[in-house]
């Protein structure tokens, strides 16, 4: 930073501490961080517990293969109840790699005689791909359905669910026919398997009525129900604050919590953090096996650590990778290395863009740029782009800064929207707080990894300085901002608040920012340091948030204390204003 801002930097700091520390005085950012970095180690734990698989998500994994063996031959059948409140059509998404036919009430529905390659995707949160779609006409109250198939496919799998919207209800719920289900979560049944004639035109017993036992060719076949299947899962401690997910858990929040002790580490030379992600880093690479086959044989679509075999989003892959590379930039330790450029390859040739190369998602629409994913990817390639030197990764986050200004910006106030929606082409209409903190931290992010000589660094300066100018002029009295930034009714968020003092911190030293954001830096602090509790808790962290049609839909979010989603925000915060305090000194 250039020496004339020094003084007044001082200045600024001198008469900022006498103003707010008048009711009582201020913590040092090292003693307000502290504790919570303590509260995060202490509160992790490692340890796997065994936990009864449930049904996920409305997928009816219908698995043959799990019943009869893969080596099996011939046809078995699976039948099921489909309740329903209304006589109504319903569209469901089916996948299968096995030949087969389904009949609901008596009727044939569904024709899929083939042996297809398994499609089954989750592409969105709650939104699939499947091999083919099927509409039934279901009547209210009970419906039977009938999968009958021949069994010759790799796996012998059926996967069937009804296509919803996110977080809607399904007008459809399933339970077993007949009596002698082991578990609530027991759907289907299974019979089977037929040798002899198994072509779809030879009608087996039970396609025509329902019986516990049938005589068929010499043999007896009665109606089976899968084992339970036990799962290991994350242990969350009881006494935890935070309690619903676990810090151990492979997710964007965790991914950025772990990258802030890290740089905690580093800034208080502190060796605990440091060792604390190392053991987090290990053990998730330790359990990989493991909980790729839950996911992948046990089709445990939300069982731990599915995020990494999903890999369908930057939420799955961009910031849970930030630790990992951080490691690898650190120490060089080359385990880090097929994790790392796995997801890299995801993020860089994987994730949907629009035509203009701009990172997208197809929730709410197809073609939707979300704010967050700047974050969720920018930092990401920076760093890869300083770890191998190629520049490509770098072209690749420039491009992204300054399509995301294009497409979010509000050229009325200079706030991000936290939407571009691909549908409508048009801007969501909330200017949401954290929306704009990821795009502020991901740049800022960007800009301390960049090379000076970058093409487009003197643009992506000006973009992060003049974002950061119009935040200012949104600052409340307590320091803090307001859930939805351009709506003093709304409650003031802690997350925000936290992404913002980085992103003006990291501005000033770098030089892109001038003495004017100092009294913003310091109230900012101010009302950072009074939502962290000296035990370590940290208040009023708005939790994952999709895209709202109105600014109610941010107004009602729930706040939760210590929800990562903001408490890795907090400790780089916190980390950030103990270097500027030392700066200005």
């Amino acid at each position: 930073m250039k020496s004339t801002v020094l003084i007044p930097l001082v200045l600024y700091f001198l008469v900022g501490q006498t103003v707010i520390g008048q009711a009582q005085a201020q913590r040092s950012p090292r003693e307000t961080v502290r504790p919570v970095v303590d509260r995060v180690i202490r509160e992790t734990s490692f340890e796997l517990q065994s936990v009864a698989q449930v049904p996920v998500l409305n997928i009816q994994v219908i698995d043959f293969g799990r019943m009869f063996g893969l080596d099996r031959t011939g046809s078995a059948i699976a039948t099921g109840i489909i309740f329903s409140g209304a006589d109504t059509t319903v569209r469901f998404g089916l996948s299968h790699d096995c030949p087969l036919v389904v009949t609901l009430n008596g009727s044939l529905v569904y024709n899929g005689k083939d042996v297809q390659t398994l499609c089954f995707k989750e592409i969105g949160y709650e939104s699939f791909r499947f091999n083919d779609t099927l509409s039934l006409h279901v009547r209210i109250g009970v419906n039977t359905i009938i999968i009958k198939a021949n069994l010759k496919a790799p796996q012998n799998i059926c996967l069937l669910r009804e296509l919803t919207k996110p977080e809607t209800k399904p007008v459809c719920r399933f339970r077993a026919a007949g009596e002698g289900a082991k578990q609530p979560e027991d759907v289907w049944k299974f019979i089977g398997p037929f040798e002899g004639d198994t072509s779809f035109a030879t009608a087996l017993p039970p396609e025509h009525e329902y019986r516990e036992v049938y005589s068929y060719d010499g043999r007896e076949f009665q109606w089976r129900i899968p084992e339970p299947r036990q799962l290991k899962d994350f242990r969350i401690l009881p006494d935890a604050v935070y309690r619903r997910e676990s810090y151990a858990e492979w997710q964007y929040p965790t991914g950025i919590l772990m990258l802030s002790l890290l740089q905690y580490a580093d800034a208080a030379d502190d060796s605990v953090p440091f060792s604390f992600v190392r053991h987090y880093c290990s053990f998730t690479l330790e359990n990989l096996e493991l909980f790729r086959k839950q996911y992948q044989q046990f089709h445990a679509f939300r069982g731990a650590d599915h995020r990494i075999f999903r890999c369908s989003m930057l939420d799955d892959a961009g910031a849970p990778t930030l630790p990992f590379i951080e490691m690898l930039l650190k120490s060089h330790d080359r385990e880090y290395e097929p994790l790392v450029f796995d997801m890299v390859k995801y993020v860089s040739q994987g994730q949907l863009r629009r035509s203009d190369s701009t990172f997208c998602r197809y929730e709410p629409s197809t073609g939707t740029v979300w704010a967050d994913d700047l974050f969720m990817s920018v930092p990401l390639l920076a760093r890869m782009g300083k770890l191998i030197g190629d520049r490509t990764y770098f072209d690749d986050a420039a491009r992204q800064v300054m399509n995301f200004h294009s497409y979010l910006e509000d050229t009325a106030t200079g706030l991000y929207r936290h939407a571009w929606l691909g549908l409508e082409g048009r801007q969501s209409p909330a200017v949401w707080g954290r929306a704009n903190g990821w795009v502020v931290w991901g740049t800022s992010e960007l800009l301390k990894f960049l090379p000076a000589s970058h093409p487009q660094r003197a643009l992506i300066e000006n973009i992060f300085r003049h974002h950061l100018a119009a935040l200012s002029q949104y600052q409340a009295p307590s320091g803090l901002w307001h859930q939805v930034l351009d709506r003093n009714d709304s409650f003031e968020e802690t997350s925000c608040t936290a992404m913002f003092l980085i992103g003006m911190i990291r501005g000033v030293e770098l030089g892109i920012l001038g003495e004017s954001f100092a009294g913003s830096i310091l109230k900012a602090w101010s009302g950072l340091e009074s939502r962290i509790t000296r035990d370590g808790i940290v208040k009023d962290i708005c939790r994952g948030t999709g895209i709202g049609s109105d600014d109610d839909f941010y107004f009602k979010r729930e706040r939760f204390d210590n929800d990562p989603r903001g408490l890795g925000a907090v400790i780089t915060a916190c980390t950030e204003m103990m270097r500027y305090q030392k700066l200005i000194k």
